[in-house]
């Protein structure tokens, strides 16, 4: 059995990003056929970007590559340790890193950033500061709050970003 990190649904295929064999498993929906393996060293979590192509974090990076791995580059990296993320509409890429600011007994607390296209971090929000709050909507009402372990990211149609994490 996998220890599975993420998974994302592609034209007909899912890819399921597995740390413990360092590769992204990519099986038909339907048949749950393994099409291809994907080595991607230190993979975390997986998604699709508006462009078709697929994004990953790996390691301490962000990586960009065809659905098939080939043509793989890193859009963006000196991450601490990137968890997880999604890409929005516009292909800007949401990074949740647990490596963010240390707390007393060896602790971190996360982070989330917002990277463009090009790689350029456009902004940072969690524990960087007491007063960096992010406005969340939970159960249909705004509300100020601090992340404490980002576990998934998603996005939709408007670029609203989702965030899941394990209650405390």
């Amino acid at each position: 059995w996998w220890k599975v990190h993420s998974i994302q649904h592609h034209e007909g295929k899912l890819y399921i990003a597995v740390p413990s064999t360092d590769r992204i498993v990519v099986m038909d929906a339907a048949s749950g056929k393994i099409n291809m393996q994907i080595e991607v060293r230190n993979i975390q979590a997986v998604d699709f970007g508006p462009n078709g192509r697929l994004y990953a974090c790996a390691g301490k990076e962000i990586l960009v590559m065809d659905k098939d791995g080939k043509n793989r580059s890193v859009i963006s990296d000196k991450f601490e340790a990137p968890y997880t993320l999604a890409v929005d509409s516009k292909g800007n890429i949401i990074v949740a890193d647990h490596g963010g600011r240390p707390i007393p007994y060896g602790n971190t607390m996360p982070v989330l950033w917002k990277i463009a296209p090009d790689g350029k971090r456009i902004f940072r929000r969690g524990y960087s500061n007491p007063n960096d709050r992010i406005r969340t909507s939970l159960d249909g009402k705004l509300e100020t709050h601090k992340y404490f372990h980002p576990t998934s990211l998603d996005t939709d149609a408007e670029d609203n970003i989702y965030v899941c994490e394990p209650s405390l």
